[in-house]
């Protein structure tokens, strides 16, 4: 029996469009995955419909042990964990919880405060990857955004909503 001590919360880099695949072969593995996703209203030409939506594109997150991150970044779809200095970097719970509090209350609408600019440099305020910092890179839809957090000489893009980040001087 693992001990509840010895997990902790870890991002998984998924590939394009994989996070529900990649989460239902995990929790088919019993690994406890969380797949945060909120409901959006999409305009198509002739109706507007109701759908569930990835909250961060290509990351799912996985309460592990050391011993278990080997299977699972053999897992189809997965591309590896986010790390610095060459381990994974663990999330703290409390951030995690944030998280399923934001997905769980009524009012998951999420408002932009702030216009950004291609190149900028910004930090993200708000969910698991809190007080990271990194460079607009792409201005992917009309409140979503792709930054690149820098992490020891290699780049990660992350697609996250702009209520998220805040400029920096």
């Amino acid at each position: 029996m693992i001990a509840k001590s010895e997990k902790q919360w870890y991002a998984v880099y998924t590939r394009s469009r994989q996070e529900q695949k990649v989460f239902d072969l995990l929790i088919g593995q019993g690994v406890d995955c969380f797949l945060p996703k909120i409901e959006v209203v999409k305009q198509y030409s002739d109706r507007k419909k109701r759908v569930s939506e990835v909250l961060f594109k290509s990351y799912i997150f996985v309460n592990s042990t050391p011993k278990q991150q080997l299977s699972i970044v053999q897992t189809y779809g997965v591309v590896g964990f986010v790390r610095f200095e060459g381990k994974p970097v663990p999330i703290p719970e409390v951030q995690i919880d944030a998280v399923k509090r934001f997905i769980l209350s009524k009012d998951t609408k999420l408002v932009a405060e702030e216009d950004f600019l291609l190149g900028q440099k910004v930090k993200i305020i708000k969910g698991p990857f809190k007080e990271q910092k990194g460079s607009l890179i792409k201005i992917d839809a009309k409140d979503f955004v792709v930054i690149e957090l820098e992490a020891i000489h290699s780049y990660i893009p992350i697609h996250i909503h702009k209520a998220f980040l805040k400029k920096m001087d």
